[in-house]
């Protein structure tokens, strides 16, 4: 059997790298229109709530793409605060309702007990990244047993209590491809582009003879960090999919969830944690999820909207951007692309996490205020002002009492 591939387009406005935030959301439902209508191959989606809410979306929009759960932001459930836990049951009942069997569990890659998730049942798709090794020679998993990895490495899917969970492995070459692609987008390019398509044409052709059937994950905000030519890149790459006629290498997420369940094997109580040393490398990120436990009660909605700001993963992402601005420079068709972390959303986190520290009693209204005051400092780059803006009239005011 011939390995097969299902393109899961992932979205998350808080990308911290996303620093052309504003022009992204601009396209997006044009973009979502294309998929729906013209893309040759089948799409998944994962999107979360908060997310919908500043698109001004529903998950509705999304017909005919194999939509999936989501939170309502884009939460680290391993690493907050014992009482926010019951934030993460909130975050679930208030996150998107897909079309599909398909879960997407952000920032870790099992399914924790000890966190409030939602309480899946065994027929949930669960994908998980699957990590090389150090010496690139095989496929390995961070902080499990050895017993657990053998599953890993052997099996397409693994049966659980929980869920079906679905190995991504095998897909770097893919992504490195697409990302050549993305930076040389137009045959004007010359053997920059050739080499684009090439590399990605070798990948997918690797992938046919490995047998296996795995999901192809991409940020589908990738085109506005890793390329000057922003949603035109998704356009071009469904072109080159269809000129290289490997249409047939793609399958639909429906598809697939039939053949992972028929040839899963079975690990009842399979968990496997992510590395969290994105999150809490620094001292700082550290120190700011022990300020998260100064968090009061989060007894309204308008609370818990700001505790999914002040506990978002991509707070502590935005950390490291803003105390040690490293960056990777990338040739492109059009210049040099640099590409940054930007600190927009770690004073975000912070101005919602000073509002959650007000006593229980202060009215809504004042923790509006208050975000306005302490969580648009000057600090914050044109873009950044323009999404906090969009997250108080999407998101926080309609919540008002």
């Amino acid at each position: 059997m011939s390995g097969k591939l299902v393109l899961l387009l992932n979205v998350n406005l808080d990308n911290s790298e996303l620093t052309r935030r504003r022009a992204f959301i601009a396209r997006f439902r044009q973009l979502i229109d294309f998929f729906r209508e013209e893309a040759p191959i089948p799409i998944a989606m994962s999107i979360q709530g908060r997310d919908l809410e500043v698109l001004q979306m529903e998950a509705t929009d999304f017909e005919g793409i194999a939509l999936f759960h989501a939170p309502y932001a884009h939460a680290m459930a391993e690493l907050v605060p014992p009482h926010l836990h019951d934030h993460l049951k909130w975050q679930w009942e208030h996150g998107v309702r897909g079309s599909c069997d398909g879960v997407f569990l952000p920032c870790y890659s099992g399914v924790n007990p000890a966190c409030n998730v939602p309480d899946l049942n065994d027929t949930a798709v669960i994908p998980f990244l699957a990590r090389k090794t150090a010496t690139g020679a095989g496929l390995e998993l961070d902080d499990v047993s050895e017993f657990d990895r053998k599953f890993v490495r052997d099996a397409p899917a693994i049966q659980t209590d929980r869920g079906l969970m679905v190995p991504i492995r095998g897909v770097q070459n893919l992504v490195e491809g697409f990302r050549h692609f993305q930076r040389f987008l137009y045959t004007e390019s010359g053997a920059d582009h050739v080499e684009g398509v090439n590399r990605f044409r070798s990948a997918v052709k690797a992938h046919r003879e490995t047998g296996r059937w795995t999901i192809f994950p991409l940020d589908l905000e990738s085109c506005y960090i890793g390329s000057h030519h922003g949603d035109k890149v998704w356009f071009q790459f469904f072109q080159m999919i269809q000129r290289l006629r490997v249409t047939d290498d793609f399958v639909a997420m429906e598809e697939a969830m039939a053949y992972w369940r028929h040839e899963a094997v079975r690990r009842p109580h399979l968990y496997i944690s992510r590395d969290a040393s994105k999150w809490v490398r620094w001292r700082g990120q550290r120190l700011y999820l022990e300020l998260l436990n100064d968090s009061s009660s989060l007894h309204t909605e308008l609370r818990q909207v700001l505790a999914s700001i002040a506990a978002g993963s991509d707070v502590l992402t935005s950390y490291s951007g803003a105390v040690d601005p490293m960056q990777t420079v990338l040739r492109a068709d059009r210049g040099n692309l640099t590409i940054r972390g930007s600190g927009d959303l770690w004073h975000l986190g912070q101005g919602a996490r000073m509002c959650l520290a007000h006593p229980p009693q202060t009215r809504d209204r004042e923790l509006l205020k208050s975000f306005q005051r302490y969580g648009i400092p000057d600090e914050l780059s044109i873009d950044g002002h323009w999404y906090a803006n969009q997250l108080i009239e999407r998101c926080l005011k309609p919540r008002l009492g």
